[in-house]
């Protein structure tokens, strides 16, 4: 006869199985029933789906990846109203122009205010998400008064070709704070009975506990500038 703790274990083993079962219903339909989404990148090859909601991709924002959409909203600057909005589910702008115009095009013949809105005299103004080979084309093709600042102009400018050497890269010559990033144990005194270390300007640290099999003891400092301006920022001893 079985136990209540045993019954309760079967309990959830089972509720799991069905659980399990039912993903995997789920996924064998989406791969039965969807086609494979491809990118709209250069290579055009295909990125991962999503089960839930298929036309949203994988954005990267200032808190981390997400999964949504990419907004781009059209705007008439001179009677400063919206005129378009549509979401994407990519990462990348370069491929939204083109839907975003012809959007904006049949609107406006929807609409009886133009044929063609781009042919009587609008200008069109977008950031350098847009910027690309294929964007440029497009404009050049069918007569769009455009402008789409270049992102690459400098490998391309003479005037640029000699930046690098007289000014070097972004944030390659920051200025020294004489931090030392790392010390090396062996600049440690460790006391293994006491479990305390001294640092090279003679402040002490203290044990902070066993991180792994190979007893291997973090020390900390609890104290604020050492002196000299040495950065004790810890000490992984064997």
């Amino acid at each position: 006869m079985e136990t209540e703790a045993e019954l309760d274990r079967d309990i959830r083993r089972a509720n799991t199985i069905l659980s399990l079962d039912e993903a995997m219903t789920k996924v064998d339909r989406f791969l039965k029933t969807s086609s494979p989404r491809m990118g709209q990148g250069k290579r055009h090859k295909e990125v991962k789906s999503n089960i839930t909601d298929n036309e949203s991709g994988k954005m990267t924002t200032s808190k981390g990846t997400i999964q949504g959409y990419n907004g781009v909203a059209t705007v008439d600057k001179k009677h400063q109203i919206i005129i378009d909005t549509q979401a994407f589910g990519e990462g990348q702008e370069h491929h939204t122009l083109k839907p975003v115009l012809e959007t904006v095009q049949r609107r406006y013949k929807k609409l009886g205010i133009a044929d063609n809105i781009y042919q009587t005299g609008a200008i069109v103004t977008a950031d350098t998400g847009f910027a690309n080979e294929a964007n440029m084309k497009y404009l050049h093709d069918h007569q769009i008064n455009g402008y789409i600042p270049d992102n690459r102009f400098r490998s391309r400018d003479p005037k640029f070709a000699e930046q690098k050497d007289k000014y070097g890269k972004r944030h390659q010559n920051l200025p020294d704070k004489g931090w030392k990033d790392t010390i090396a144990a062996s600049e440690f005194q460790f006391d293994p009975v006491k479990l305390t270390c001294i640092c090279p300007s003679g402040q002490a640290l203290t044990y902070r506990g066993q991180r792994d099999k190979e007893a291997r003891m973090y020390a900390e400092p609890r104290f604020g500038e050492p002196p000299q301006r040495l950065r004790p920022t810890g000490l992984i001893h064997r």
